[in-house]
């Protein structure tokens, strides 16, 4: 897949070769990623984004240019699945957003290119950031005595 061959033809009469033509040079049609892209890790941000960092597959599985990737998370507590496009060969890393805060997700990433999406990461975890605390709720005082309070 994806693979450059030179060609050339020449004639045999008798065991004596004749001259060869031009030598010729083909491509074979290219097949999606078949390798996952690599060291996929995950960063809590903030309460609602986790980063998602990953190096692009080696070039023996790309099988052609990358045109993309495709970024799979689950919420791992509900198995609530979202799937993100990336557009382009960029790796700068994406953040995944609208999470609940402080909460496990599965992240699984693949390589696409013209021919289709690739194989997919093993999955990997990564907790969304803490929120703040909420408000403490009102509390009532009573006054038992003057060096008291409860």
């Amino acid at each position: 897949e994806f693979v450059t061959y030179q060609i050339t033809v020449n004639a045999e009469f008798g065991g004596t070769s004749g001259p060869s033509n031009v030598a010729v040079t083909i491509r074979t049609w290219s097949d999606v990623p078949s390798g996952p892209p690599n060291t996929i890790t995950l960063v809590g941000t903030d309460p609602v984004m986790l980063s998602v960092r990953y190096e692009r597959p080696v070039r023996s599985v790309r099988n052609g240019a990358l045109t993309g990737y495709v970024i799979r998370y689950t919420r791992v507590d509900t198995g609530e699945l979202q799937v993100v496009n990336v557009s382009g060969d960029d790796i700068t890393p994406p953040a995944i957003s609208g999470l609940v805060a402080y909460t496990n997700y599965s992240v699984e990433v693949a390589a696409v290119n013209i021919n289709g999406t690739g194989l997919f990461s093993d999955p990997v975890s990564g907790l969304s950031g803490q929120d703040v605390p909420n408000a403490p709720r009102l509390l009532g005082t009573v006054s038992i005595n003057s060096s008291s309070v409860t």
